[in-house]
């Protein structure tokens, strides 16, 4: 917001540019590929997972192909909601939405492939 209340300069400078949409300052510095930061990614995609098993036992998914839908559809409502608001609000180039939704597809068709065997 600009600070002295001046909207139209702001958006003259936005549409103008060059504009730095996001960024983040970590003042004291980070561990780069710390090993604390893959154990949470771990723990965290462990929770998804248990999530998703969560679901789809509560389903009267009969087929394997009907739950590993269930579960890769679960990847498309991820991406939709966590990838296309980037491409909004912080203009995100459609490349890099695409790479990702693609990986959020991808992932969750795969983990469903998986429950969808074990999970009746």
């Amino acid at each position: 917001m600009p600070e002295d209340g001046n909207w139209e300069e702001l958006k003259k400078k936005m549409q103008d540019g060059p504009v730095v949409s996001l960024m983040v300052f970590l003042p004291d510095g980070t561990r780069p590929f710390s090993p604390l930061s893959f154990l949470f990614s771990l723990l965290l995609n462990f929770i998804a997972v248990g999530m998703a098993c969560f679901f789809l036992v509560r389903t009267s998914l009969s087929s394997y192909g009907s739950r590993v839908l269930f579960v890769g559809l679960l990847g498309v409502f991820a991406g939709v909601v966590v990838e296309i608001p980037n491409g909004i609000w912080y203009g995100f180039p459609a490349q890099y939405i695409i790479v990702h939704m693609i990986d959020y597809i991808a992932g969750w068709f795969l983990v469903g492939a998986i429950l969808g065997k074990f999970i009746r």
